[in-house]
């Protein structure tokens, strides 16, 4: 405001300056010359100047009295600025003093480190997730005081129950310790068993090497004496030969049985409708036992078979199928038609009327009172 009452003044004072070079005095000696229409007309002219003048002077006069109350009204408003300038000054200083105190009593040095501070980096992100965690964990804790507010608002305090809790805490924290105390002496002598039971299971595994070896020891010594490695040998072929009769065996059977070779080398039947428990092979009924001879002498002509590097192996089963009921002799019957399949050619000697009519060449012997034996 001062600068524009000041640039304001300067206007007027130019102006002023330009009219004062206008202003002039008439002199009889200019015009004596002149005529009067002449004069008449410069009189007129000057008049017309004169009143434009004033006209002029007018504006100006009235241009001038507004200013100057624009000027009065400028430096009252330029006093009032100062004075709240002023004022602004003393709070703006009261407002440092205090601000620099409380600055101190928080453990700033000044508020140059304030602002070190934050002009700082920061991840305003991860500060975010602090601070909200922390709002969470506030209201939260905020919560429970409340809750345990309400619960203890009814409660009053007893010393007496507080003594008795103190005891019943140093009680039970007596226990703890001497819990963590055997839990030590525990955890030593499991460390030590643990010790003894890695160096058990390598003595184990030494004993093991060691009756391994004795075993093959006793082998090679009952191999060495009188027939005892043909009986070596005989028992693994015969375990063999078990083996592969127990591939038929327990089809006939519908694996209701197994064939297996005790420690005496004879055989034994495995009941799996008796809980797999072992009996005799005398325990069997005559059908049963048909079948363990049928599938041993299978195993064993393969076995001929094999070892002789023959295609076609021939053998004759006689009778034996009186004692076998209907699926029996169906699964027999299927057995020994499957044979075909694997170049065995087998010959049955039987009386059993519905064998003979599914078995396509037959041989019929007829007995004649004359003749004798006639075969068809």
């Amino acid at each position: 405001a001062l600068d524009e009452f000041k640039r304001t003044e300067a206007e007027l004072s130019t102006k002023i300056a330009s009219n004062i070079s206008y202003l002039k005095a008439l002199k009889f000696e200019d015009y004596k010359e002149h005529k009067i229409g002449d004069i008449t007309k410069i009189i007129f002219a000057l008049k017309e100047k004169n009143d434009s003048t004033e006209r002029q002077y007018k504006i100006l006069n009235s241009d001038i009295t507004d200013i100057d109350k624009t000027i009065a009204s400028q430096k009252t408003s330029v006093d009032s600025l100062l004075k709240r300038i002023k004022i602004t000054k003393d709070i703006v200083s009261e407002l440092t003093n205090d601000m620099e105190s409380k600055l101190y009593s928080e453990g700033y040095e000044s508020a140059k480190s304030v602002e070190d501070i934050l002009s700082q980096k920061i991840d305003v992100a991860k500060e975010r997730a602090v601070i909200n965690k922390f709002t969470i964990e506030f209201e939260t804790l905020k919560n429970q005081i409340k809750d345990l507010e309400d619960k203890l608002a009814k409660e009053e305090y007893d010393n007496s129950k507080f003594e008795e809790q103190e005891i019943a805490w140093h009680t039970s924290k007596h226990k703890l310790d001497e819990s963590n105390n055997r839990m030590i002496k525990l955890k030593s002598d499991l460390e030590r068993l643990n010790k003894l039971l890695a160096e058990k299971k390598e003595l184990i595994k030494e004993q093991e090497l060691l009756s391994k070896r004795a075993d093959n020891l006793r082998i090679m010594t009952n191999l060495f004496k009188a027939q005892g490695f043909v009986q070596y040998v005989s028992s693994i072929y015969l375990a063999q030969l078990c083996d592969h009769a127990n591939e038929r065996f327990r089809r006939m059977t519908r694996n209701q049985l197994r064939l297996q070779i005790n420690e005496n080398n004879d055989f034994e039947i495995v009941d799996y409708l008796n809980e797999g428990r072992s009996r005799s092979v005398k325990t069997l009924s005559g059908g049963q036992a048909f079948q363990v001879s049928l599938s041993l002498a299978l195993a064993l002509a393969e076995s001929v078979q094999t070892n002789a590097k023959a295609d076609k192996n021939f053998f004759f089963i006689d009778e034996g199928f009186g004692t076998q009921d209907s699926d029996s002799v169906n699964i027999v019957f299927e057995t020994l038609l499957n044979l075909n399949k694997e170049n065995k050619i087998v010959g049955i000697i039987s009386h059993v009327e519905e064998l003979k009519e599914r078995i396509p060449m037959t041989l019929t012997v007829i007995k004649d009172q004359e003749r004798g034996s006639l075969i068809r």
